[in-house]
């Protein structure tokens, strides 16, 4: 289970397969552009500069994962703690890393008890696992609220500003972009089209 759960995590954060986003809820995501352009003659082919500017919008999301009383002791205690244990990946890991140990000792016939603690060990931290990335994928995104907020004000700023005037021969592209968690799917639908 623990080996089934890392594969698919891998799967999902990549474009390689979608397991998981089969059986939970799709969310819709957008990227959000406006376009700043000097007024008067077009500039001759070529001799144009475009500038882009952007800062991803994602709203965040909620559940039991992201619930700050659970969440946030957690998550000082990992950034307290050496490599690999800081990693959010470290549990799940762990489960599988325990499981072989475990098996390996089994096999050679040592510490023959042990490797059921360990198999009722990882297999908790399996169930754990996958309850809390099944329920976070349930979970709806907070509205209205976003997880960079400071890039998306610079942003709306830098509107305000270039609505009156851009610099000569200058086109400004001001870009949003979202699915930034899921392998910044946003930006890289954005470059290819």
């Amino acid at each position: 289970v623990s080996v089934f759960l890392l594969v698919s995590f891998w799967g999902e954060m990549t474009l390689l397969f979608h397991w998981l986003r089969q059986l939970l809820p799709s969310r819709e995501t957008a990227n959000l552009e406006a376009t700043y352009e000097t007024e008067g003659e077009p500039q001759a082919p070529g001799k144009e500069k475009l500038f882009i500017i952007c800062a991803h919008h994602d709203s965040p999301k909620t559940g039991w994962l992201y619930d700050e009383k659970l969440s946030d002791p957690v998550a000082l205690l990992l950034a307290k703690s050496p490599p690999p244990f800081n990693r959010f990946f470290f549990l799940p890991f762990f489960a599988v890393l325990l499981l072989g140990v475990g098996v390996v000792l089994r096999v050679l016939g040592v510490f023959p008890g042990f490797y059921e603690i360990v198999a009722y060990v990882a297999s908790g931290i399996s169930v754990l696992t996958a309850v809390l990335v099944f329920q976070w994928g349930i979970s709806a995104p907070s509205a209205g609220a976003n997880d960079n907020g400071s890039g998306v004000l610079v942003l709306m700023e830098l509107a305000r500003r270039f609505r009156g005037s851009v610099p000569p021969g200058l086109s400004v592209r001001l870009l949003a972009t979202g699915a930034e968690e899921v392998w910044f799917l946003g930006i890289i639908i954005y470059l290819n089209t």
